[in-house]
């Protein structure tokens, strides 16, 4: 009786085509697509889809990195599209000193940063003249009546620092027979009393109504009226204040 056991082992080890052609016929396609699969012939061959640039991933997986990931249930869409943009052009332009910069964009970074003024430099009282730079407002505006004593027109302005002021009085609405005085104080620099710095009367129907105040440096300014002849009239007025540095 012969060995089968003997021929089919010296069929399925021998080199020659022969054997490979026995092989094929008895397994069919099958066969000779396990022999594609594994690199023996074609183009889509596992030897040949096996770069070096692939081999060199399976390399890494062993990788010191790869082993310290925490946890992969924290890898989400997002974060995987995060990966997704690893090659994207932009980053590709992220150099060390670009990265530099975004080491600076924390506080404490920026402090320390040589660029940076130190918190000695940088003091409040210099904020302080930053935020006085040009900055004009209109603190008072309205109507104030005459009467017939001197009344504060809406009230004094004062500072804690030197400001520069100025504003205007509208005297449309006097009538003939109407007088009123007008006066402007400032206030003296060490102390609260209000000193005249000067004064003038409108009579009657006013062609140019508008009385105006040009700008003052001080730290407490005032304008009064009092009716002197006729019957008390309401007069219009806006003052400014302009914190820019004096």
């Amino acid at each position: 009786m012969p060995n089968w056991k003997q021929l089919v082992l010296n069929r399925i080890g021998n080199p020659d085509a022969h054997a490979l052609t026995s092989l094929t016929a008895k397994l069919g396609d099958a066969a000779q697509t396990f022999l594609t699969m594994i690199g023996y012939q074609g183009a889509t061959s596992l030897a040949d889809k096996l770069t070096a640039a692939r081999a060199g991933y399976l390399d890494n997986i062993n990788n010191a990195q790869l082993l310290n990931v925490p946890d992969l249930s924290t890898l989400t869409a997002a974060r995987i599209g995060y990966l997704d943009n690893i090659n994207q052009a932009g980053l590709l332009q992220v150099t060390a000193i670009r990265a530099g910069y975004l080491d600076n964009l924390s506080g404490g970074a920026v402090a320390l940063a040589s660029t940076a003024l130190s918190t000695a430099t940088w003091t409040a009282t210099r904020a302080g003249y930053l935020d006085r730079i040009r900055h004009l407002t209109r603190p008072q505006a309205g109507t104030q009546a005459t009467t017939a004593d001197l009344t504060v027109v809406g009230a004094a302005i004062e500072s804690a620092v030197p400001i520069r002021v100025s504003g205007y009085l509208s005297a449309h609405n006097l009538q003939v027979g109407d007088t009123v005085l007008v006066v402007e104080e400032i206030r003296d620099q060490d102390d609260t009393t209000y000193r005249e710095y000067a004064r003038a009367s409108y009579s009657g129907v006013q062609n140019s109504p508008m009385v105006w105040f040009n700008e003052k440096v001080c730290q407490g300014w005032r304008v009064r009226v009092q009716r002197t002849a006729g019957v008390d009239r309401t007069l219009n007025y806006q003052f400014f204040t302009d914190t820019r540095s004096v």
